[in-house]
């Protein structure tokens, strides 16, 4: 006997209790049109801002959480990051405009691009997983440009986006100044 998984979505009641402003937002070069689109907010309990992440329907499976000190992520135990791509949801709902995405690894890094006008998504890792590969490899835009972080480990997640993703999409990757190790740090131009 199959049973349907039951999944617990996030309340608007609890999403609601995290509609604050956080300096913290403005400094990581986020506006306030992303802020209110993504539906950005800060934990004052645990000092974080919040991230609402959807499925492909827009329910909101988990909140992913980012200390505004530090550089640490706190998460509930039970979220599985590697079966979601964070984004994706507001991607299919701009499919109208976007003529390519942009793949990062952090949150971030995706509504940095998004401030600038340019779609992104996020796999909350460098490596990316099966379940997300085949996410990407569904939706329905062709060119899409690895954005995962100038070191070794988003090298890495770059070549395994283009072995898995060269026969559904054309893969371009990010020509990263000198010293830059994120799209957070880069600017507009």
């Amino acid at each position: 006997e199959n049973e349907a998984r039951l999944v617990n979505y996030v309340t608007e009641e609890e999403l609601a209790s995290y509609r604050f402003i956080h300096p913290y937002m403005y400094h990581r070069k986020l506006t306030d049109k992303v802020i209110n689109y993504f539906d950005v907010g800060y934990d004052k309990e645990r000092h974080a801002l919040t991230f609402p992440v959807h499925d492909l329907q827009g329910n909101v499976l988990f909140v992913q959480r980012r200390a505004i000190e530090g550089k640490s992520f706190l998460n509930e135990n039970n979220i599985q990051r590697g079966s979601v791509v964070y984004g994706l949801y507001h991607v299919y709902k701009n499919l109208s405009w976007i003529k390519s995405v942009i793949i990062c690894e952090s949150i971030i890094d995706a509504l940095t691009c998004w401030t600038y006008r340019q779609a992104a998504v996020a796999l909350l890792s460098a490596d990316p997983t099966e379940k997300q590969i085949n996410l990407l490899k569904g939706l329905p835009v062709r060119h899409m440009i690895s954005g995962l972080d100038n070191d070794a480990a988003g090298r890495k997640g770059t070549e395994k986006l283009k072995k898995y993703l060269k026969d559904y999409k054309i893969l371009q990757k990010i020509l990263w100044p000198e010293g830059v190790k994120d799209i957070n740090e880069m600017t507009e131009e």
